[in-house]
């Protein structure tokens, strides 16, 4: 464990960067949180940020309660995790976000998605999205809304698992 003041040292370098790393190709700027703590864990640096976390991107926020942030490779989101981007929102209980493949791993008694490019809104308890490929993936008894908010054409969809493939405007159900 490294000393008190190994660990301020390494704030204040974080500091004076801005908190700014990079997240898939974004800047991710580390905006508000109540606690940050810098750890050398093996090889790497971990950030836990705890309390009312807020990163920036360039193309929108994150909001959660807590984040365990390995720089280059992946961040676990955790409590209220809520992230407002510019083309989609996610909302669920935690978040694992894979830096490499863009792809974010939701879970939670109640994951919701919002596509807004698609008109598409879908909730369950698990999603998987990708980022680059506009892709998402629900288990678990998903219900996927098309042409939404527009009631009078939207589309309900509830199966055992659904994929939506944004690019190419297809979405596949199975199960009852």
């Amino acid at each position: 464990m490294p000393s008190k003041v190994t660990q301020i040292s390494i704030f204040l370098f974080f500091l004076l960067l801005g908190g700014k790393t990079v997240w898939a190709g974004e800047k991710i700027v580390l905006d508000y949180s109540d606690e940050l703590n810098v750890v050398r864990e093996g090889d790497q640096w971990v950030w836990y940020v705890v309390g009312n976390v807020k990163f920036r991107t360039e193309s929108g926020y994150i909001y959660c309660d807590s984040a365990v942030f390995f720089p280059g490779k992946q961040v676990n989101l955790r409590g209220n995790v809520f992230l407002d981007d510019s083309s989609y929102r996610l909302k669920a209980d935690s978040v694992k976000y894979d830096i490499h493949t863009g792809t974010a791993k939701a879970f939670g008694k109640h994951v919701e998605l919002w596509s807004y490019g698609d008109s598409l809104f879908a909730t369950g308890v698990h999603a998987i999205y990708q980022r680059d490929t506009k892709r998402f993936e629900m288990d678990l008894r998903p219900v996927v809304y098309f042409k939404y908010p527009d009631t009078a054409h939207m589309v309900e969809i509830i199966a055992d698992y659904v994929v939506y493939d944004s690019t190419n405007r297809r979405a596949e159900a199975s199960g009852d």
